[in-house]
């Protein structure tokens, strides 16, 4: 049998015809995507896929997701309430960080990715960092048995590893160098401790929740009464049950158990300066341009107090003070 040729060829050029232009557009589509990458409008996610780059929009790299609820992973805050942690909180994914580093959520699973090298480093649980990276260099990692270490973003490396209940850190020490930064932390359950950066317990107390501490003081709450201690151990106004207590400058205000409201110098190295009786009047107060103003319950004016008095009196008792030293020393001299 013989093929009929006459019709063979005009069959193929239709066919050609018919495909030219679906082979041009995928050719173009090659030397596109090989001119401008696969991803030209510097999308973050194109079906399952996050795309990273940098300030100049140059591909860093690329995570292949495992599940469909999969971007940048945000921080999760699991500190109790009373605790004073920063709460100036940014809604913003961590990102990219020592230029090729992602923490990605994949699913249920918090995962640390090498955008170069395609590895993948680790699966955890969480991160935080209150909004900031903590002295621009730490977060805290919780790690897949939930327990809770520190991380170095810098270094890309583990600077506490995972042995603790609970790590948080205080308003206080949010802006303050690597080098100075303290920890809260509870190893084991009932027990919280101040630690440094390095592990090193600096302070530690069991049966009282420390609720804050900074460079100076560690304050703990137990039966709705807050206590103040120092490094050393010793607790201070141990005679006073305090229900409340406010920092503001070189002072330190105290509310009694019993509503009475007193000022004391911050280094609580002398009585009060001033204390005002409650008398059943439910006195509370407020501060507006170093004016403390006591008020009743009803928001009536009672009694004002000037902080900037009592810093004038202190600087002229120093210069007096300076004054007879000098005077002295003159008469030494003679």
């Amino acid at each position: 049998m013989k093929t009929n040729n006459r019709l063979v060829l005009p069959l193929i050029i239709i066919l050609l015809i018919i495909s030219l232009p679906f082979t041009a557009i995928g050719l173009g589509n090659k030397i596109y995507i090989t001119i401008k990458g696969d991803n030209p409008e510097h999308l973050h996610k194109i079906d399952n896929k996050l795309y990273y780059y940098n300030s100049i929009n140059k591909l860093i790299g690329t995570y292949d997701c495992q599940n469909p609820n999969c971007d940048s992973a945000y921080q999760k805050i699991d500190d109790n309430e009373l605790i004073n942690y920063h709460k100036n909180l940014s809604y913003e994914p961590m990102g990219v960080f020592s230029n090729e580093y992602i923490f990605v959520q994949d699913g249920d699973e918090l995962v640390l990715y090498n955008l170069k090298s395609h590895i993948l480093i680790g699966k955890f649980k969480s991160f935080k960092n209150y909004g900031t990276n903590i002295s621009d260099k730490y977060i805290i990692l919780q790690y897949e048995d939930g327990k809770y270490g520190l991380f170095d973003i810098e270094n890309v490396i583990y600077a506490l590893q995972s042995k603790y209940l609970y790590i948080g850190v205080s308003n206080n020490m949010i802006n303050e160098s690597s080098e100075n930064l303290k920890l809260l932390a509870s190893e084991t359950e009932g027990t919280y401790s101040v630690i440094s950066i390095e592990g090193e317990i600096l302070y530690s107390i069991s049966g009282e929740t420390i609720v804050d501490y900074n460079n100076d003081y560690v304050y703990t709450l137990k039966d709705e009464l807050y206590h103040i201690y120092n490094y050393n151990n010793d607790k201070l106004l141990k005679d006073t049950k305090i229900s409340k207590y406010d920092i503001y400058n070189d002072y330190m205000i105290i509310t009694s158990k019993n509503g009475d409201i007193s000022v004391y110098p911050y280094d609580l190295s002398q009585e009060a300066i001033k204390t005002f009786k409650n008398k059943d009047k439910n006195i509370h107060y407020s501060i507006e341009n170093d004016i403390l103003t006591i008020k009743d319950k009803d928001d009536n004016e009672i009694d004002t107090y000037s902080f900037a008095t009592v810093d004038e009196i202190n600087e002229e008792t120093e210069e007096e003070s300076n004054e007879e030293v000098i005077e002295e020393e003159t008469l030494e001299e003679e």
